[in-house]
């Protein structure tokens, strides 16, 4: 977006109060559909070739996690470096230093149990805070089709609205143009983003590249314990590095899953799956 558009925008948000809409109502995103096979990844992207661009968009798709809480032992390192996750993440989508798409915090709910490891992303909510208050539409959310939450950096101009309506803490801002080699930039899009813009917000955008290419995201695929599983929720089935497949209905049942802060309204599309007490 040109210099003078992005100036024009940023007038009109200055001037005026921008008040946040109703959240949308709740829908059922567990359900049958079309197969899309989600199997064990390897550590190397596959071309994006087989991407037709626009951007593929299925509406029998819905892309969501499970996390296993019991199999997350935070990688722990001497060295200090950080979880093979948060590294997949960070090397696949050359997210800067300063930001965390994906943040594993150490819990304890209670003195009486034993702390444990929380790995934090976007929560790919159903119902986005972050999507209602943006005043250009640049946070994004498609929801007639996958229901993929995106950002589109070419429209967004940097108001910082939506960091403060996400209620987990997963959006940044760019405050620097950072000198991202050529070679590294494999693609650049709201779906995969790899190129960090100076004025506008970034986040987790849940690798959608990978899912359709029928494979897992990039944090997935690194988590040696096979702590993350990735897959499509309209098919009720989701797969870790492991090749394991859960039924996430009757996992998050037997296992009594929840999902992160739904007692706001955001219906998210993530499922944490609660360490077994000894």
């Amino acid at each position: 977006m040109d210099k003078n558009r992005r100036n024009f925008l940023k007038a009109i948000v200055a001037g005026s109060a921008v008040v946040s809409g109703a959240l949308l109502l709740p829908k059922t995103i567990l359900g049958s559909s079309s197969k899309i096979n989600i199997q064990q990844s390897s550590n190397e992207l596959k071309s994006l070739d087989d991407l037709k661009y626009p951007e593929p968009n299925d509406s029998n798709i819905s892309f969501g996690m499970v996390i296993d809480l019991d199999k997350c032992d935070g990688c722990e390192k001497d060295n200090g470096e950080e979880p093979d996750c948060a590294s997949a993440c960070r090397d696949s989508h050359n997210v800067p230093q300063e930001m965390d798409w994906i943040k594993i915090y150490k819990r304890q709910d209670n003195p009486f149990q034993e702390p444990y490891f929380f790995p934090r992303i976007c929560q790919q909510c159903e119902n986005p805070p972050c999507v209602e208050v943006c005043p250009v539409g640049a946070a994004l959310r498609r929801h007639d089709d996958d229901g993929l939450v995106l950002i589109n950096h070419d429209i967004c101009i940097g108001c910082r609205l939506c960091m403060t309506a996400c209620p987990y803490e997963t959006r940044y801002f760019n405050w620097e143009q950072y000198n991202v080699p050529n070679k590294n930039i494999k693609h650049n899009s709201p779906m995969y983003s790899t190129k960090h813009i100076k004025g506008t917000t970034d986040k987790c955008d849940f690798c959608g590249h990978r899912g359709y290419l029928g494979e897992i995201a990039h944090c997935a695929s690194a988590c040696k314990n096979g702590a993350l599983y990735y897959g499509n929720l309209k098919e009720n089935l989701v797969t870790n590095s492991q090749g394991e497949t859960l039924d996430v209905k009757k996992v998050v049942n037997e296992r009594n899953g929840y999902r992160y802060k739904e007692e706001l309204g955001t219906n998210p599309r993530v499922f944490y799956l609660p360490r077994r007490q000894l």
